[in-house]
């Protein structure tokens, strides 16, 4: 900050598995100690498949569900067409979008 204080912000903490791939990031608000862990799945062909917020601190506060998972449907050229948020047993339509490509041959 233009003050030199340092206090505000957030700690951030990554990790990769063997391919490189983000696997996790541990999120720590300086100020408040609030804490977040986010969990990132790939499926066969290197995607994410789905991911897992971890609201770890904030949860006490809110009332919902500790973990929340997130997850992708895959067109056939490797773009996310449909993410769900997982509730209990049921998937959650949370977004989606229509890719038209070009043929441009």
């Amino acid at each position: 900050s233009a003050t030199g204080d340092t206090a505000s912000g957030e700690k951030c903490s990554l990790e990769y598995d063997a391919s490189d791939r983000l696997v996790r990031i541990d999120r720590k608000d300086i100020s408040s100690g609030f804490s977040t862990s986010i969990k990132y799945y790939y499926n066969e062909k290197g995607l994410v498949d789905h991911y897992s917020i971890d609201l770890l601190t904030e949860i006490q506060e809110y009332g919902r569900e500790q973990i929340q998972d997130i997850y992708f449907k895959y067109d056939s050229r490797g773009n996310w067409t449909r993410m769900y948020w997982r509730s209990g047993r049921k998937n959650r339509l949370e977004a989606k979008r229509t890719i038209k490509y070009l043929n441009l041959t």
